[in-house]
């Protein structure tokens, strides 16, 4: 009995251990990014979350049995060995891309969090304190780069690709919250409401538009499929009070100011009537990339074939294509295309119903973003650290609710 106990009071402590290391991760990554912090200290606390995150992976190994019987994780571990294989050339030919390492941190970020346990209630948490950490961050680097929250002509805050699509996964998780709590907590549905506000508007001032557009989708399409609207008297009378506070809002001079914020944030300094400036020069980079990867099709600019375009084009499959080629870029473009299937699956079936999906949203919001950043779902890896931990509970609390453990 008493051996039992101390068993279980040195399980308890390692849990534990492991449940603090990823909040000091976490904590630290949006520190890392706060204007001052970020100016005078970015390298040392860059060094010090590899070290926490070595420590945290060596804590993990022990798990790689279980996790290799679950396909996504199985999947991840092919095409992971396999960029192995890429990186090599990318070695050989002093190329400027690291396909094993842009996959490695997520993955490992994966094991970690599977490794961990966390209750509902400290799940929400966990949510919640991450939303504020960063909204904080927010605010601070539009106060601090744009000094007010306008909209300028220039990208006046620095990383805002990377800072964008984080703000963008912040959007998800207080949306979802917003709209999946029934209880009336005033005090927590003013905070979030702040909260979203602040981060939409600042999305808007960072004019990251592919983190504002895919997380207006990813929301809209997590109403319809968790709020599947009826033809019935409550569901009638609540659409149409919305849509009266939308219409009338829009049609008020507060509603002329947000318009023209918002059409200024996603046009200001393009031709609307000019697609290839609207998409920021991405459209001739697709068609240069598409017609590279025609002639280069087997090894792409593996082979230091000069990509005569300037730039790498923002989007995952292009990108690959030219980095590696349409063949050997095959197993991580599948890798990428399972993943989009794993996540609509995942909506329209509701396969882990039992539990909360907002990982999964937040999965098919990054893919969003992969369409005009090449560097997603996988990195950066600050900016997708919560998408991974939260995959990495729900892959763990799928597992174990099919074989009928209950956490």
């Amino acid at each position: 009995m008493q051996t039992q106990l101390t068993q279980n009071f040195k399980q308890y402590k390692y849990l534990k251990t492991n449940r603090n290391i990823l909040l000091l991760i976490m904590l630290m990554s949006v520190c890392q990014q706060l204007p001052i912090i970020r100016e005078a200290l970015y390298s040392q606390m860059r060094l010090s979350l590899y070290l926490l995150f070595v420590i945290l992976s060596f804590r993990s190994i022990h798990i790689f049995k279980t996790i290799y019987k679950i396909a996504f994780f199985r999947y991840f571990i092919y095409v992971l060995f396999y960029s192995l294989f890429i990186n090599i050339f990318t070695v050989i030919y002093s190329l400027d891309t690291s396909p094993f390492l842009n996959m490695m941190i997520p993955f490992g970020i994966l094991v970690c969090s599977f490794n961990i346990d966390f209750s509902d209630e400290q799940y929400e948490n966990l949510l919640f304190s991450y939303c504020i950490i960063v909204t904080v961050l927010a605010l601070s680097s539009v106060l601090y780069y744009a000094g007010s929250f306008t909209i300028q002509a220039i990208y006046v805050i620095p990383a805002k690709n990377q800072l964008g699509p984080m703000l963008g996964i912040i959007l998800v998780i207080l949306g979802r919250c917003l709209l999946k709590y029934r209880e009336y907590n005033i005090l927590k549905n003013t905070i979030n409401i702040f909260m979203f506000i602040a981060i939409f508007s600042s999305l808007l001032v960072l004019r990251n538009r592919s983190g504002i557009v895919s997380g207006l989708i990813v929301l809209f399409l997590y109403f319809v499929f968790n709020y599947k609207i009826s033809l019935k008297k409550n569901s009638l009378i609540i659409f149409f009070s919305i849509s009266i506070v939308f219409i009338g809002v829009g049609f008020s001079s507060v509603g002329e100011t947000v318009t023209e914020f918002v059409w200024e944030s996603m046009t200001l300094n393009y031709d609307v009537t000019d697609l290839d400036s609207i998409s920021s020069g991405r459209v001739d980079k697709y068609i240069e990339a598409i017609e590279f990867s025609k002639d280069h099709f087997i090894t792409g600019n593996l082979t230091n074939t000069l990509f005569s375009f300037y730039g790498n084009p923002h989007n995952y499959i292009l990108f690959n294509w030219v980095k590696y080629g349409i063949v050997f870029s095959m197993p991580l473009v599948l890798l990428y295309i399972y993943m989009y299937i794993y996540v609509i699956k995942s909506i329209l079936f509701n396969r882990n119903g039992k539990y909360d999906s907002l990982s999964i949203w937040i999965l098919f919001f990054s893919l969003l973003v992969s369409n005009f950043e090449y560097s997603y779902p996988y990195g950066p890896g600050v900016s997708q650290l919560m998408l991974w931990i939260l995959m990495g509970q729900y892959l763990k609390r799928d597992y174990y609710n099919k074989i009928g453990v209950l956490l």
